[in-house]
């Protein structure tokens, strides 16, 4: 037992060394497409879509109707789609990643800690979307909360500066109206001599 254990631990430490060796020699490469594509290739054989659509397809099948897993089944297991995702993969790999990463991410995921961590990447991710997801829709509608509360007072305080106005319009003509009476006793004034004439006669 001892023996086979020494064995595991020297294999390990001779695949860890060779990865590092790889990594170097890797970053010395120019970063070309032509490198990317060899380099990305390369990570594929260590991590192969076909092992992401059967781990996608075994959380997924549960949560859907009981009518839809066989079809959802034989898709995602289908060659065609597996050719579709080696090219989609392969060209996302080149486009976003450098030689170096590229062979790094190799190194990682050709160990048997980087297999055991994308395997569980997925449960993770299953895991911790939707409460992230639950934290952004709370963030969201405390948001919308708040601006609708400083949305109300705005809108009264505009509504509120022509109030004052109108309130003083009203008691502008009130003293003109006062005003009124007086302007057309001015010229009753003259009249005023015959009035009383006429006012003893009666009498």
């Amino acid at each position: 037992m001892r023996r086979v254990r020494n064995f595991v631990v020297i294999g390990l430490v001779l695949f860890m060394a060779s990865a590092c060796t790889d990594t170097k020699q890797a970053k010395s490469l120019p970063d070309n497409p032509e490198n990317r594509t060899a380099a990305a290739k390369r990570y594929l054989e260590t991590m192969p879509p076909k092992e992401m659509l059967q781990s996608l397809a075994t959380r997924v099948t549960p949560n859907l109707p009981e009518k839809d897993r066989k079809a959802f089944v034989e898709v995602m297991e289908s060659a065609d789609l597996e050719k579709a995702a080696d090219r989609i993969t392969l060209e996302g790999l080149v486009k976003n990643f450098t030689v170096g990463e590229l062979n790094a991410m190799t190194a990682f995921y050709g160990s048997p800690e980087g297999k055991s961590a994308a395997k569980k990447f997925g449960p993770y991710m299953m895991g911790v979307m939707p409460q992230i997801q639950q934290e952004v829709k709370k963030a969201m509608d405390e948001k919308q909360k708040q601006a609708g509360a400083k949305g109300q007072p705005e809108p009264a305080t505009p509504k509120g500066a022509p109030a004052p106005k109108a309130s003083a319009a009203p008691k502008a003509p009130a003293p003109k109206a006062s005003a009124a009476p007086k302007a057309p006793a001015a010229p009753k004034a003259p009249v005023a001599p015959q009035t009383p004439k006429e006012a003893p006669a009666k009498n």
